[in-house]
């Protein structure tokens, strides 16, 4: 973790984007223009940038910053509002009247 007070502090700094139920878009702390997506299924969880992908090939169980950062905005709701992305429409009821 890059921040010793907590991935608190380090949500002040980075934009994260919830973009459905287990998924989130997560800037890049160090570039900017940059984000990965960060995935949940179950209780595993996935990250897109670089170090996850090379240090969970030796490490299952390694959470970079961006996975982190995630969990924690799961608990800790009031930094984690629902998703804007729309979610399934229903049909319109049928008119057949018979």
């Amino acid at each position: 973790m890059d921040d010793p007070r907590g991935p608190e502090a380090l949500d002040q700094r980075v934009k994260v984007e919830r973009i459905g139920p287990n998924h989130w878009y997560v800037q890049s702390f160090s570039e900017s223009g940059i984000r990965y997506t960060v995935v949940r299924s179950g209780t595993a969880w996935g990250c897109s940038c670089p170090a996850y992908l090379r240090k969970s090939r030796r490490d299952p169980f390694y959470e970079c910053k961006h996975v982190v950062l995630c969990k924690s905005r799961l608990s800790h709701p009031a930094l984690d509002p629902p998703s804007t992305a729309p979610g399934p429409t229903a049909a319109p009821p049928s008119s057949n009247s018979g």
